[in-house]
C-alpha cells in the first residue's frame, strides 16, 4: 500500500514537465562541456546566451512531451485513473526517452565528425550501411555508449514511475479546478511559444544565429527540432560538409 501523499493534477504534471526538462537541460549541459574545447570563450556571454536559448528549446520539447500527461490529468475521470496506467505509460515513455537520448548520442558523434549539429546530412553517411558501421564500431566507443544509453533510459523511466505512481487528489469545486488547468495551460503554453514578451513570433532557430561562432550556434539549437530544418532552411553550408564526407572516407 501507497504511503505517497495525494498531490494535485497540475503539482503532479509540473513536476513531470520539470522532469522532462530537467533531462533536457543535462543534456545540453554535457554538449556545452563536449563542445567547449572549440569554442574561444566557453565560459563568456555569448556561450551563455546560447545556453539560454537552448533552455528555451528545450522547455518547448518538454512541453510537447509531456502534453498527453497534462491533457489527461486535467480531467478528474483520467487524473483519478492515470496511476493504474503507469505500467504502459511508463513503458510508452521508456522508449520516448531512449529515443531522445539515441538522437542525442548520434547528434553528439555527427559533431565530433563533421563540427555541425546532427542534420538531414547524416543520411549521406548512411548511403554504405557496412562502411558506415565499420567507421562507428571503429571512431567510437560503441559498446560503453550503449550501457551509457540504456543505463540513462532506465534511470529516467524509474523516475518517471515513481512520478506517475503518485495519488492524484481532485481539487474541490469547479473553480479551484479550472484555475489549475489555466496555471497548467500557461505553462505549457510559454514553454512551447518560447518567449514571455509582445513578439507575436514563437522561438525560432534564427535566435541561435546571433553570432558567426559556430560552436556557440550549436550551443544554442535543438537536434530533436533542428535537424530536418538544417537543409530545409538551408542554414548549413551543403557543399562543404559534403566535402568533408567524402574527405573523411577517403
Amino acid at each position: 500500500m501507497s504511503h505517497n501523499k495525494p498531490v494535485s493534477g497540475i503539482t503532479l504534471y509540473l513536476a513531470l514537465l520539470l522532469f522532462v526538462f530537467a533531462v533536457s537541460a543535462l543534456l545540453r549541459i554535457a554538449f556545452w562541456v563536449f563542445a567547449a574545447p572549440d569554442m574561444t570563450d566557453p565560459l563568456g556571454k555569448d556561450a551563455f546566451t546560447a545556453f539560454y536559448i537552448g533552455l528555451r528549446f528545450d522547455g518547448r520539447i518538454a512541453g510537447l512531451l509531456t502534453l498527453p500527461l497534462g491533457i489527461a490529468l486535467s480531467v478528474p475521470w483520467s487524473a483519478e485513473r492515470l496511476r493504474k496506467a503507469r505500467k504502459p505509460l511508463t513503458c510508452l515513455y521508456a522508449l520516448l526517452f531512449f529515443l531522445l537520448f539515441l538522437i542525442y548520442v548520434f547528434d553528439f558523434g555527427f559533431y565530433a565528425y563533421l563540427g555541425n549539429r546532427i542534420s538531414t546530412l547524416a543520411f549521406e553517411l548512411m548511403e554504405d550501411a557496412n562502411e558506415a558501421a565499420g567507421m562507428i564500431f571503429h571512431s567510437y566507443p560503441v559498446l560503453a555508449v550503449t550501457a551509457g544509453l540504456l543505463t540513462a533510459t532506465a534511470f529516467c523511466s524509474a523516475v518517471f514511475y515513481r512520478l506517475v505512481g503518485m495519488p492524484v487528489c481532485i481539487a474541490p469545486g469547479k473553480k479551484r479546478r479550472a484555475l489549475g488547468f489555466l496555471c497548467g495551460f500557461f505553462v505549457f503554453a510559454f514553454c512551447v511559444y518560447g518567449q514571455l514578451n509582445s513578439s507575436l513570433f514563437p522561438l525560432r532557430w534564427s535566435y541561435a544565429y546571433f553570432t558567426t561562432s559556430e560552436p556557440i550556434i550549436a550551443l544554442g539549437l535543438n537536434p530533436c527540432e533542428d535537424a530536418d530544418s538544417e537543409r530545409t532552411w538551408g542554414r548549413l553550408d551543403i557543399s562543404r560538409l559534403q566535402t568533408l564526407i567524402r574527405t573523411r572516407r577517403h
